[in-house]
């Protein structure tokens, strides 16, 4: 089992958060190349997940449990949703991980442990950082036949495909499904070392 952070959450804010957790729990595998934390205090805000990967880095993610005849609109910035008789304007959840991500590498830096001291690259962070999204309730088809992905594209989501029981990551016992997801949306990282992080965040 891959290693959550807290361990067996009883109520989750979201029925999609509990499905990613879930999802995470299972196919973030092999155990030891992966750490997740859900919901985790960065300086008063309160991202959804960050699962850190041997291989690629720290992802911080966003989970939206709306469903598709929801968007009315979309941008970069904003999203407009129906909910229940009104639209709303809700910052996009992709701004919205790279906002998290941002502060995140803030609070690394000011830690200063996690920071390069080689000439080459001195100052900066010791590890790759990358934001995606999930969305537990809308497919992959459905999201590019309806024009989304001219706004957002498709590469930094876990969709509602991803997450499925019978899904080729979630089948996949050796965990190389996931990893293979996870290097083909968040590019992978040559040299990205096992670091001691679990007490930095």
């Amino acid at each position: 089992m891959a290693t959550m952070i807290p361990e067996n959450v009883e109520t989750f804010t979201t029925e999609g958060e509990g499905q990613f957790y879930k999802f995470l729990e299972v196919a973030a595998k092999p155990d030891s190349r992966h750490i997740t934390w859900y919901t985790p205090n960065i300086e008063g805000k309160e991202p959804d997940f960050i699962l850190f990967s041997q291989n690629v880095g720290l992802i911080i993610f966003e989970v939206k449990d709306w469903m598709l005849d929801q968007i009315w609109e979309a941008n970069p910035q904003y999203f407009r949703l129906q909910v229940g008789y009104d639209i709303e304007s809700r910052k996009s959840p992709f701004q919205q991980a790279r906002d998290y991500q941002y502060n995140l590498v803030d609070k690394i830096k000011a830690d200063g442990q996690l920071i390069s001291r080689d000439a080459a690259h001195h100052g900066n962070v010791k590890i790759p950082f990358h934001h995606g999204v999930v969305f537990p309730n809308i497919n992959k088809l459905e999201w590019i036949n309806n024009g989304f992905e001219r706004v957002t594209g498709t590469d930094k989501i876990f969709f509602w495909d991803d997450l499925h029981p019978s899904s080729d990551i979630c089948s996949d016992t050796s965990g190389k499904c996931f990893q293979d997801a996870l290097e083909k949306r968040y590019f992978k990282q040559l040299g990205v070392q096992e670091l001691s992080i679990k007490e930095n965040l």
